[in-house]
This record gives C-alpha cells, structure tokens and sequence, in this order.
C-alpha cells in the first residue's frame, strides 16, 4: 500500500504538486533522481508514455514498489481527467490532493479485487461484471498485465518479444464478458516458444484466480510438458514457486485416481495447472476434477483452457471420436476463454470456423533475435563453395519425403563439424535432390 505522508506541496494544503519529483518525495519514492537523469523522466506525460514497458526491464532500477506508487499515479490522473473532461478552469495536476489519490488508490485496489472474484465467480451477486464500462476493462487489464509481469514471470519470460502482447491480448478476453467461446490463436513457427507463452498466459490467469487446463498431443508430451517445459519457466517467477501448482492427469494410475481426484481438485481451488493428454481417459479426468471442485464450492468455478496444437483436436467432420466427445463434454463446462496455439494458422482457422462454436482471433508470434527459420537454411557445400548432392538411390517420395541417413556424400569435406541436418529436402534440376540444412 501507499504510504500515508505529511503535504509538501506549495499552494494550499495538500495540494497535488505539478512537479514529479515532489510527488516522489510525498509518496516516499527514493528514485526521483533516477528517473530524470536515467530514463529522462521528468513530468507526468513522458511517465505515463512509458508505462507500456514498466514491469518488463523498462524501468529495472526502481523498486517494485515504486514502479506501483508510480503506475497508481498515472491511473489517478488519467482519471481524473476523464472525470473533469469538458470543465473549465481545472487543472487535474494542481487540484489533487494527496489524500485524495490515497483514497482513489485504495478504491482502484479494491474495485480490480471485487473484479478478479466476480471473473472467478462468473459475474459475482452485486453484478460487478456487468456493470464495468470499457474504460474499467480496459484499466483491469492493464493492471493484470502489469502486476503479471512483475509477479509471476521470470526473467526468461520477461525477455520475450511477445510477452506484453500475449498478456494483454489474454487479460482483453478475459474481462470482455459480453462475448461467448472466445478463441485466441497464437500462431508461430515450430520451436518459436510456444511453451514460453503457454507458461506467461497462465501466469496471467493465476493472478487473476483462474486455473487452466493445458491439452496437448499424447500421454509423453504431457508429461514433459508438466514436469519439465512449464516447471522451468514458472520455478523462478518473483513471488514464489509456481511449478508446485502443475500437475498432470498422467501422473496418476487407474487404481488410485478416485483417491488422487480430491488432491487435484484442492490444487485447482488455489489456482493450478491441470495438464492433459488429448485422450478420452485423460480428459475424462479433467471433467472428474472441474465437477468436484464446483460441487464442493457450490458455484461454476470459471477457468480457462489451453489447446496445444489446436488442429489435432478436432479429427473428423461429424466429431464422432471418443475423445471429441469427450473434448465436447469439456467445452460444454464453460471456460471463460481458450487459448490455442498452432505452427499452421490457416489450416487452424479453417477447423475452428468449421467448428463454429468458437468466436476466434488470431495474433502472430514474434520469434526471437536468435531464431533460426526457413530463411536460415542453406545447402550442403564442400571448402570450395561447391554445392554438396546427395545421390537419389535409397531415397522415398510420397506424401512427405522419407531419407537414408546413411547416404553421406562422397567427399574429403567433414560436413558434420559445420552444418547438422534439418531433414528438409528440395527438388534441384540437377538428377538428384538437395538438403537444405542451417549453419550450426
């Protein structure tokens, strides 16, 4: 919280100063000096312009505590302003006193807390939900992000290109609730993090008390995603160790699962990762779970749920696979919104538009500096420059391009000390196909 603290302002009494730095010294933020001569901050405006990157590195030599003082000030104002928009004579910086931003901080801190139990809730008994104006969304997102990143993601997380734009796309739907079967697709090449962003997307869902459910593409997937890929990421967030919530359905064997089901449910009560194989016996489990957590509770705990490789959940025209029935029966409890993520978005928006029960976005990974992608790869070429073929015997075509790997090329050239295989192949007018490979 903000610390009560005795007027410095010029003027009358209490008066909210014009200048940051007195404001720094009212609300006991030592780095008013910091921002000026380091980030050239120094008025209330280029503050509020650089918001967007607090949280994420932008502002790493500040407490958090004073990035928070900071960002409650700007929301202040921001306010403030729209509140005496068309008035005359008001000055929204002159005007304020620091009380009265005390009590705006204390109420904006326990409007967005109704908010996160209403969502939790599924519109809360004073309809909470309802009444939030789009300004009010918008601020609730924002703020979700925000105390997102400085929570819950690591530094690894906080270091991806994409990270602000999946955490506020995310927090968007989840306080649009005047839409149904929200769909947001992320779609990027293979090995562009998909993992990183499912682990930052629950991250987001935690700290605003939803749990998420994570399907993804066999029993053994789901287990390395659980025990390893989402564990390495949420093991070293800022306020705790958030891999203790993950647990996977695979986890657990057929004769003790009606035992292991009421300790999956208190893990979700918390705010947990449920990751399962998309398998009708995997999923079933997930429904098992979700069931007794909202029977013990008493309402339909809301949450939300995770597609890993969206284009595999859906296999045949009619959905008439056992687990698509049971994929249905999942869907039918209602999450607030699923995330879905595919290297192949045009085939994904055909199955999902085909589907038609889910109102769809797509939004673009942006990949890493370092990222090696198609247009990386180049061919096999000996010390001279001369390129490298291998010859067409041993060599299968149909629908995809099956290869020897032990066909070598007959040269003196080591090519295994500068070049791996990627394993994709091209058809050259020379008698014989190329491999294309990436520089190591």
């Amino acid at each position: 919280m903000v610390a009560k603290s005795k007027s410095v302002g010029t003027g009358t009494d209490n008066t909210f100063p014009q200048s940051l730095s007195k404001v720094c010294m009212e609300l006991h933020i030592p780095e008013a000096a910091t921002l000026r001569d380091k980030y050239g901050i120094s008025t209330f405006q280029e503050l509020q312009s650089t918001q967007t990157e607090w949280g994420s590195g932008g502002l790493s030599d500040l407490k958090d505590s004073s990035q928070l003082r900071l960002s409650a000030v700007v929301e202040y104002i921001v306010d403030a302003k729209r509140e005496h928009l068309g008035t005359t004579n008001c000055d929204p910086l002159k005007d304020f006193s620091i009380n009265t931003f005390l009590d705006h901080f204390r109420q904006s801190k326990k409007r967005y807390d109704n908010f996160k139990r209403a969502l939790v809730h599924g519109g809360g008994e004073d309809n909470t939900l309802q009444s939030l104006t789009e300004s009010d969304q918008e601020k609730f997102a924002k703020l979700a992000c925000e105390l997102t990143m400085r929570k819950y993601l690591s530094k690894e997380l906080l270091k991806k290109p994409w990270r602000q734009n999946v955490l506020y796309e995310c927090a968007a739907a989840a306080v649009n609730i005047t839409c149904d079967n929200q769909c947001i697709v992320f779609y990027g090449p293979t090995q562009s993090g998909k993992s990183a962003l499912k682990a930052t997307a629950s991250s987001l869902c935690l700290e605003l008390g939803l749990f998420v459910v994570v399907i993804t593409k066999g029993v053994k997937e789901s287990l390395e995603l659980s025990q390893r890929k989402l564990k390495a990421f949420l093991a070293e967030c800022p306020k705790g160790n958030l891999s203790e919530r993950i647990v996977s359905t695979s986890n657990f064997i057929k004769e003790t699962w009606n035992r292991d089901l009421v300790e999956v449910a208190k893990l979700l009560v918390k705010g947990g990762l449920l990751v399962a194989a998309d398998t009708f016996t995997q999923v079933g489990r997930v429904i098992q779970a979700i069931e007794m957590l909202r029977q013990e509770e008493g309402y339909d705990r809301k949450f939300v749920v995770i597609l890993d490789e969206v284009d595999t959940m859906f296999r045949t025209e009619e959905g008439c696979q056992a687990f698509e029935e049971q994929f249905q029966k999942l869907m039918a409890l209602k999450p607030l919104f699923t995330i879905a993520t595919t290297a192949t978005p045009i085939t994904a928006c055909r199955i999902l538009d085909e589907e038609g029960t889910f109102t769809t976005k797509l939004v673009e990974i942006e990949t890493d500096p370092d990222y090696l992608g198609l247009e990386d790869m180049e061919l096999f070429r000996d010390r001279d420059g001369n390129d490298l073929f291998l010859p067409k015997q041993g060599l299968q075509v149909s629908e995809g391009i099956e290869f020897n790997h032990a066909i070598i090329p007959k040269t003196n050239e080591d090519v295994s000390k500068s070049t791996f295989l990627l394993g994709s192949l091209s058809v050259d007018t020379n008698p014989e196909l190329r491999f294309s490979l990436i520089r190591s």
